[in-house]
């Protein structure tokens, strides 16, 4: 006869009600989560069937800026383009030097310390998340680097958070107890990125990025992972077809041709670039809140300069210092700032790169002419397209060139494809899929929006009225501006040459502004195709967060 209870069934049956117990009880979940690690790829923390997931770094550290391949001469079959000149083709090559990329950034300048890039390996990094209950857990081991990769130190971590259905980024602490500080031991910290959203817009962070910051001995450093890639996939249930109607065509003439792809898509930019890091949180985060358990690192950070302040102000001066004080960045939702001049603007706009991205909380530039009226000096050219939609910064920008365009034109500035409101692939371009591109007409006289300026096949300016100083003063202003970044101009290699003509001539390589007019020219490619009209993308805001970069060839400027 069997003994109604045994020590086995007696440890059964209190594991059975733990079990129950925990399901019930969130904190008794979370308090799993200080068991022993699983290894990587397995997991067994969260109840309803949580998605696992390897991580993997956004950028490769051991990236060569400088490969010993020289260029080849390109035929007219390689280039794309039957209609080429063999002088053009031979332009396009050079054939005596290796490709080299920009250089990277090798820190970043937080508003409360200095963050050290490529210091860091992270190693066996697998996240676990459960999309029921949005609770994101992330374990891995972090190695601090010296300036020869070699091992200084490192530590396993346990990190986890929640967020809630609007929350585009949350911070992820540690899951179990820490008795170590950073001048110890380091001490890992992170902050998510999501990118994925259902169709009423609320979080998935099944898709992210992960900025982890790892305080040790005095200095903050950081690494970016995300979700392992997969490989792009066209979205052509969001592409866009225009009706057969001159006004809806993207292009409004057939000159100059474009160079496209196999799938009939331009590329502007993208042939040799590599994929850079995400704009990610680095930039913006509050270390102090990340780290406010290590006592260690908080009194590195800098002080808000009204703490510092030492030396006496006469009263008037003081007055006349805070009138002159703008307000602060305010956030009034996940998705929603408050500017120094005190607008709304949407955030967390611009997702993944130009090529292969996405846009959400757009905003409208027709919106934008609207409300400005007569004060709006841009023109939408092709609205029924439905691709006059970019971010905050581009309806920015754009307002700023146009104003500008009428001061030396005395007309407004012609506009033709942003992105649609969602962003995404939109033919013919293979770009203009985050909301940081845009195409814009040269200052002519011409009645023409998108005239002909320079001809492809006789490569000469076919527009008397094409004025190459009022391009350069555009493109200066362009790239003066402070808060808005410009990434990159497309223009036409024969424009170009004048420019730098231009330059050389009134001194500005020398000049005040040299060190802007040289950052200008490094900054303007050639890409065939572009004889009517420039391309103008924007470098990744801090709002957007999923908004990732390319690494571009280096450019010799004006030389």
């Amino acid at each position: 006869m069997l003994k109604t209870s045994t020590p086995a069934i007696r440890i059964f049956s209190l594991f059975i009600a733990s079990a129950l117990i925990a399901s019930c009880n969130p904190s008794i979940t979370t308090n799993r989560l200080k068991q022993k690690e699983p290894q990587a790829g397995i997991t067994q923390i969260e109840d309803d069937e949580p998605i696992v997931m390897e991580l993997e770094p956004t950028f490769d550290p051991d990236f060569i800026e400088t490969l010993p391949i020289k260029r080849k001469q390109l035929s007219k079959k390689e280039t794309g383009s039957a209609t080429a000149s063999e002088a053009e083709i031979e332009e396009d090559v050079d054939s005596n030097e290796p490709i080299a990329y920009e250089k990277r950034e090798k820190q970043i300048q937080n508003k409360q310390a200095q963050i050290l890039l490529e210091k860091v390996k992270m190693a066996n990094v697998v996240m676990k998340y459960n999309p029921t209950q949005r609770h994101l857990t992330i374990q891995g081991t972090a190695e601090i680097l010296d300036e020869n990769k070699n091992k200084l130190d490192e530590t396993p971590f346990t990190l986890s958070g929640q967020h809630s259905p609007i929350d585009s980024s949350f911070i992820l602490k540690s899951a179990v107890p820490e008795q170590t500080q950073s001048n110890d031991k380091p001490v890992v910290r992170a902050k998510v990125t999501c990118l994925s959203y259902d169709d009423n817009d609320q979080t998935n962070c099944s898709t992210v990025i992960i900025d982890f910051f790892i305080a040790y001995k005095k200095k903050i450093y950081t690494e970016q992972m995300e979700v392992k890639r997969k490989t792009p996939v066209e979205d052509k249930k969001n592409e866009v077809t225009a009706d057969a109607t001159p006004e809806a065509t993207p292009m409004a003439t057939p000159e100059p041709a474009e160079v496209l792809d196999e799938n009939g898509l331009q590329q502007e930019g993208e042939d040799n670039s590599q994929l850079g890091r995400y704009k990610g949180q680095a930039e913006t985060a509050d270390l102090q809140e990340i780290f406010e358990n290590d006592k260690d690192i908080q009194d590195t950070f800098k002080k808000p300069e009204a703490e510092v302040k030492t030396e006496i102000v006469p009263p008037k001066v003081e007055k006349e210092k805070k009138e002159e004080e703008k307000p602060e960045i305010k956030v009034i939702t996940p998705n929603v700032q408050q500017t120094k001049t005190g607008d709304l603007r949407p955030t967390n706009q611009a997702i993944g790169l130009p090529n292969n991205g996405k846009l959400r909380n757009a905003t409208s530039l027709m919106t934008r002419k609207l409300s400005l009226d007569k004060n709006a000096f841009f023109d939408i050219v092709f609205p029924a397209s439905q691709s006059f939609y970019g971010t905050y910064e581009m309806a920015e920008i754009i307002t700023r060139l146009g104003a500008r365009f009428n001061q030396l034109l005395g007309k407004k500035i012609a506009v033709s494809a942003i992105s649609k409101i969602k962003g995404g692939l939109s033919r013919p371009h293979r770009s203009h899929q985050n909301g940081l591109d845009v195409d814009m007409g040269y200052p002519t006289e011409s009645s023409t929006r998108f005239p002909i300026v320079v001809q492809m096949k006789t490569r000469s300016y076919a527009n008397k009225s094409y004025s190459v100083e009022k391009t350069y003063e555009l493109f200066k202003y362009a790239f003066q501006q402070t808060d808005i970044k410009v990434d990159r101009i497309f223009s036409d290699r024969k424009i170009i040459q004048s420019l730098c003509a231009y330059a050389k001539s009134k001194g500005e390589l020398t000049g005040k502004d040299s060190a802007l007019v040289t950052r200008m020219f490094k900054n303007i490619d050639h890409f065939q195709g572009h004889g009517s009209h420039f391309h103008l993308r924007l470098k990744c805001s801090a709002a957007d967060p999923a908004c990732q970069e390319k690494i571009y060839l280096q450019n010799k400027g004006c030389q």
